[in-house]
């Protein structure tokens, strides 16, 4: 009796420098073309490996890890033709391998693609310590905005520094922070008015929600804290959290959005604004006199895909242009009475008027609710040890406080 055998099938194209898929890019250079050629070239049943979880920022790079392979993995299968085998059948025996993403235990520089790839800002993210390697859920996401760059600020500013710390140990949070555009390493330049500094906050916002879900995919009840400090508070006022959000796994139960306030400059929007104060006044009115109450919708949302495209969707719109609703938020402004650029007879105004608008914590109004904090000898930079400790203890009693 003869024994039939597997003969390996033969590859439809035997020049791999020959395929169409290669020789249809025209602007490719010689050492993707060997990677190209290279991946092409394994056998009919070893295609290109996909990259490893670690391999891929999740910052939009263009073009990213994920996308060289598809390239790859096209050209092997345009060989191979229908002799590609590309799922071999696994053994009963075979181990199960968990795939677990990366965790950032400590300060680590991503860049993050705006505009479709057109800039790219610095950022950096940490996870709480405490977080083990292996862990699948944590306690929520912080974002947070530093003072003008065009007066030095940027995310290593020491208050910056200091908040985040807080958030991380504290409200064990993972904490993002970023540097606007032509701060650091971050391209483009920055603008006059703030706008583009809005519009990058919100679109930021989208991609560490998304990024948090992939991450955590076992979190539940998530807070999401929007913070800034100077300018970079300005700039945070004007952000919204899409009500979809609330409709995600992570997020969802997870009470409303937080808000952190440092040193409002309320006494000088006029200049950060380049006289366009309104636009910045009329988005924490919006902000504070909100209803809308987060998660509303949780209950008629069934599929997580359809919630993630729609919070998609609404990230997209730009924080400062009135077509995104702002949903109801805890809001906590904490200034010092030395303050160097908002004197505090302006600062008694403005709380007051914010205070009109948004009653304090704890409220059962269902709407936002806002809290001011007067630190007395604190200047615009805490300088002083006691200033950081007042800085840090108003931020920790509010944010414990808080029930939903």
């Amino acid at each position: 009796m003869l024994w039939a055998v597997n003969k390996a099938p033969e590859p439809v194209y035997t020049d791999v420098a020959e395929l169409p898929l290669i020789l249809a890019q025209r602007k490719i250079t010689n050492i993707r073309k060997k990677q190209l050629v290279k991946a092409a070239s394994r056998d009919y049943d070893d295609p290109p490996p996909p990259p490893k979880p670690d391999e891929c920022c999740g910052s939009s790079c263009d073009p990213c890890v994920k996308t060289l392979w598809k390239e790859e993995l096209a050209c092997w299968r345009q060989r191979w033709g229908e002799g590609a085998q590309e799922k071999p059948a696994a053994s009963a025996l075979q181990k199960k391998i968990v795939v677990t993403m990366p965790r950032y235990s400590v300060p680590t520089a991503l860049p993050i693609a705006l505009d479709d790839g057109d800039i790219y800002l610095q950022s950096v993210v940490q996870d709480p310590p405490s977080l083990a390697s292996s862990s699948r859920t944590c306690r929520g996401l912080a974002i947070l905005a530093h003072p003008l760059g065009r007066l030095g600020g940027s995310l290593d500013d020491p208050v910056i520094t200091h908040l985040a710390s807080l958030l991380l140990t504290h409200a064990q949070l993972r904490v993002v922070r970023f540097n606007s555009r032509g701060v650091g390493k971050s391209g483009g330049s920055p603008s006059w008015t703030g706008s583009s500094e809005c519009r990058d906050f919100q679109e930021i916002l989208a991609k560490c929600i998304d990024n948090f879900c992939l991450d955590f995919p076992d979190s539940t009840a998530s807070h999401l804290v929007v913070a800034g400090y100077s300018a970079g508070g300005l700039y945070a006022s004007t952000v919204r959290v899409p009500a979809a959000v609330y409709d995600l796994k992570q997020f969802r139960g997870g009470g409303r959005p937080r808000y952190v306030l440092l040193n409002f400059p309320a006494g000088v929007t006029w200049a950060l604004s380049f006289f366009t104060t309104r636009t910045y006044t009329n988005a924490l009115k919006g902000l504070l006199s909100s209803k809308v109450v987060p998660g509303a919708s949780a209950g008629l949302v069934k599929d997580e895909g359809e919630a993630k495209a729609a919070a998609r969707v609404a990230e997209s719109t730009p924080a400062n242009d009135g077509a995104l609703q702002a949903v109801a938020s805890h809001v906590l402004a904490v200034y010092g009475d030395q303050d160097q650029f908002t004197g505090i007879g302006t600062y008694n105004t403005w709380t007051k008027e914010c205070g009109s608008l948004a009653p304090p914590p704890p409220s059962t109004l269902g709407g936002s609710t806002f809290r001011h904090v007067l630190i007395e000898g604190a200047d615009h930079f805490y300088r002083s040890q006691k200033a950081m400790e007042a800085l840090e203890s108003a931020v920790v009693e509010w944010y414990d406080a808080l029930t939903d």
